[in-house]
């Protein structure tokens, strides 16, 4: 994004609250933890590893001209 000079910028800055911070942590405490347990995760987890780590190569078109 490019200003030039004669733009005018506003910009607002607000301080959040302590009540504000505690209340997202209150509404954070319910989900922590929520998955612990969950045996589909390793399951999961394991096929984004196996994912991860196959070599899958990469197509080369030799008939290309630079």
């Amino acid at each position: 994004m490019e200003l030039k000079l004669d733009y005018n910028v506003m910009v607002e800055i607000s301080e959040r609250s302590l009540s504000d911070n505690q209340k997202r942590w209150q509404q954070l405490q319910p989900v922590i933890g929520a998955w612990k347990g969950d045996g589909e995760l390793e399951t999961i987890f394991a096929q984004i590893d196996r994912e991860r780590h196959a070599d899958r190569g990469r197509e080369v078109d030799w008939e290309t001209k630079e």
